[in-house]
This record gives C-alpha cells, sequence and structure tokens, in this order.
C-alpha cells in the first residue's frame, strides 16, 4: 500500500479473509488511516535534532555505539589467531578462540537474566570496569614480553584476559546500547535514531578492522590494548554522568528526563506511548 499498490492490497486481503470482501474493507480503512498517521508523523534528521530529548538520546546512542568498536572487539576477534600467536601462552590459538566464543555465548546469557534485575547502568559500568582492567592487564603482558621479560610463567594470562574481555562485552557494550537505543526515543524518532546508531556501530566496525594492524606497527601491541582501555574509561565516565537509567522506567518519564524536567518519577512504569511526539 505505501507503493501505490492498493488493488494487489485489496485482493491478498480479500484472500486473507476468506472472500469476505466488507471485512477486507474494513480492514483496508484502517491500514489506510495508519499508513497516512505514518506519514504525517515522519521525522527527519532536521525534526530529530531539534527536541533536546531527542537530541540528548542520539548522543548517548552515538557515544556507545562508537565506544562499542572502539573497545576493539572486532579486531580482537578478526585477529584472534595471530594475537595470540604473538602472544605464545600456554593454550594453542584455535582452542582459544573456541573458548573465547563459549564465553561470549555465556556472557549472552548472563545479560538477558540480569538485564532487568540490575539495570543497564549497573551493568555497563560493572562491566566496563573489568574490561579496563582485561585489557590494561593484557597490555602489561605485551609490554613486558617486547622488553625481554621473561613471561613464561604468565602463559594463562592472554587467555584469562581475553576471556575476561569477551565475557564483560557480551554483558555490557555487545548488548545493553542495542536495549537503550529502544527505550530512549519516541515511536516516531525511533526509526531513523536507530538507523544513525547501528551506521554508526558499522563505520567504526570498519576504521578498527581496518587500521588495526596500523595501530599495531605504530604503538606496539601493548600501545594498542592500552589505548583499547583508555577509551573503555572515557566510555565508563560518560555513562556514569550521562546515560539515564531506563530499568522499569516508562518512555515519558525517561524523555522528561532527557529535556532536562525536574522531579522526574522515575518509578513511572507502563504508561502509553500516545502524545511523545512533543519530546
Amino acid at each position: 500500500m505505501r507503493t501505490g499498490k492498493t488493488k494487489e492490497a485489496m485482493e491478498a486481503l480479500i484472500w486473507l479473509r476468506g472472500g469476505n470482501k466488507e471485512v477486507a474493507e474494513e480492514e483496508m480503512s484502517k491500514l489506510n488511516v495508519v499508513i497516512e498517521e505514518s506519514r504525517i508523523n515522519q521525522v527527519g534528521i532536521k525534526d530529530l535534532i531539534s527536541s533536546r530529548g531527542t537530541r540528548r538520546g542520539l548522543i548517548i546512542c552515538i557515544v556507545l555505539a562508537a565506544a562499542q568498536q572502539l573497545s576493539g572487539i572486532t579486531p580482537i576477534m578478526a585477529y584472534f589467531v595471530s594475537l595470540f600467536q604473538s602472544a605464545g601462552g600456554s593454550v594453542s590459538p584455535n582452542m582459544a578462540i573456541i573458548i573465547a566464543k563459549c564465553v561470549q555465548i555465556v556472557g549472552s546469557i548472563i545479560t538477558s537474566v540480569l538485564l532487568d534485575i540490575a539495570g543497564r547502568r549497573i551493568l555497563l559500568i560493572s562491566s566496563q570496569i573489568f574490561t579496563v582492567i582485561s585489557l590494561s592487564t593484557l597490555g602489561v603482558y605485551f609490554f613486558l614480553q617486547k622488553n625481554g621479560f621473561d613471561v613464561s610463567y604468565l602463559g594463562f594470562l592472554p587467555l584469562m584476559c581475553v576471556s575476561i574481555y569477551v565475557l564483560c562485552f557480551a554483558v555490557g557494550l555487545g548488548s545493553v546500547p542495542y536495549v537503550i537505543m529502544a527505550e530512549i526515543f519516541s515511536p516516531h524518532a525511533r526509526g531513523i535514531a536507530s538507523m544513525i546508531t547501528v551506521a554508526t556501530i558499522w563505520i567504526f566496525a570498519f576504521i578498527t578492522s581496518k587500521f588495526y594492524p596500523d595501530f599495531v606497527s605504530l604503538l606496539d601491541l601493548h600501545g594498542c590494548y592500552w589505548m583499547f582501555s583508555l577509551i573503555c574509561v572515557g566510555c565508563t565516565i560518560f555513562i556514569i554522568f550521562k546515560l539515564p537509567e531506563t530499568k522499569n522506567r516508562s518512555l515519558e518519564s525517561i524523555l522528561k528526563e532527557l529535556n532536562g524536567v525536574k522531579n522526574v518519577d522515575k518509578n513511572n512504569i507502563n504508561k502509553s506511548e500516545v502524545g511523545l511526539e512533543k519530546y
């Protein structure tokens, strides 16, 4: 119907309703109203940034999307085998990647359980703290290795650090931003805001994968992982000061907080999304 194929849509509805033309016409009328309302309320990029609350929500999602990839997940997984060959750990690279993938699955399960228990902010902040520790420790390992220290007795460390990193990523930045993206925009802004956020993820995934070898050549492995760690520190600070908790809150309450409304009822749950276009 959006492409003007009204006749074909009517024929499909009549067939779907067992030849009942009256019911099909009634449904067609309702669909026309929905499509027209969708066209009238369609939000463009200009409209998206004109509202303070929507603008702040978009900034939050873009920062989380960028941090997700700048924490190094894509290049670490893409160059996993060469990473462990360089580390010279006690576990073979192929076995290490199997373990890491299993840990990633466990992290996803943990997220589904804890998301509505701990809250979005707690999951992100706690997972980021351990991400910083694991990346920094991995950087120290490579620094010691490069400078001639005997790290043979630390052969377990690369796998342990990467496993903790992958687990924390799955629990935090790997999943929570998608939940937040669905919770902080009004229905009419959600589509284009989600598109921009996902595009940001893919752009930074390409950048980090493409230039990871250059980063390693420029900074060495230890410098590269310290850089990822520093980005995670910045992301954690941003989350602490800028990200509102969305757990068990109505969209109206979240949008009011993003718009700077004082004394927002943060326990305001399950209100209708109707009338939120102004946010």
